[in-house]
């Protein structure tokens, strides 16, 4: 078993799945730094995109270490980030997560942003691994099947937009209430 702080680390990780700190070897791997890997894991899966792989990888002419070391560590940046969009997504070139962000409720954006952006640079304010278990519970009880039998995702039932697959509007499920 490993203990933080008592113990070495016995392996530091992926370049893209580590923490920014760890990268640039201001860290060794802790609960802090795990939940950052936790988020790029997560938008990994449903995005199918790494949160910092833009249009800023673009201006290397190869992806080598020196790219890597640049984009997830001393100078990363959301590729949704609001306040700089210096590192959209390519349209040419990724187009899977330019797909998939609209797909998805306002409470993933939300979390998604807070872990990139805030998350970047204060590792004590990353998303904490509960609230990444209720939301993605909160996401999977919001699906939905439209009438052309495509799994939409919607806002606590409350379709946000039409069927990402037939363009129809999807009639909200039939929800069971207690009390008020």
């Amino acid at each position: 078993i490993w203990v933080e702080g008592r113990d070495p680390a016995l392996g530091l990780g992926t370049t893209r799945f580590m923490a920014p700190e760890i990268v640039r070897g201001d860290a060794l791997p802790s609960p802090a730094t795990d939940l950052y890997s936790l988020s790029v894991l997560i938008i990994s899966l449903l995005m199918l995109h790494h949160p910092l792989q833009g249009s800023r990888e673009l201006a290397f002419d190869c992806f080598d270490a020196e790219a890597e070391k640049a984009l997830f560590a001393t100078d990363p940046v959301f590729i949704f980030d609001p306040d700089d969009e210096s590192n959209r997504p390519d349209p040419a070139i990724h187009g899977a997560v330019l797909a998939y962000w609209p797909l998805f409720p306002e409470y993933i954006h939300t979390d998604f942003t807070a872990a990139f952006t805030i998350g970047l640079k204060d590792p004590q304010r990353r998303v904490r691994e509960g609230v990444w278990r209720a939301h993605l519970g909160r996401l999977l009880d919001g699906i939905v099947v439209c009438a052309c039998r495509a799994e939409n995702l919607t806002e606590d039932g409350q379709p946000f937009r039409p069927c990402w697959s037939c363009g129809q509007q999807i009639p909200p499920p039939v929800k069971l209430r207690f009390g008020e």
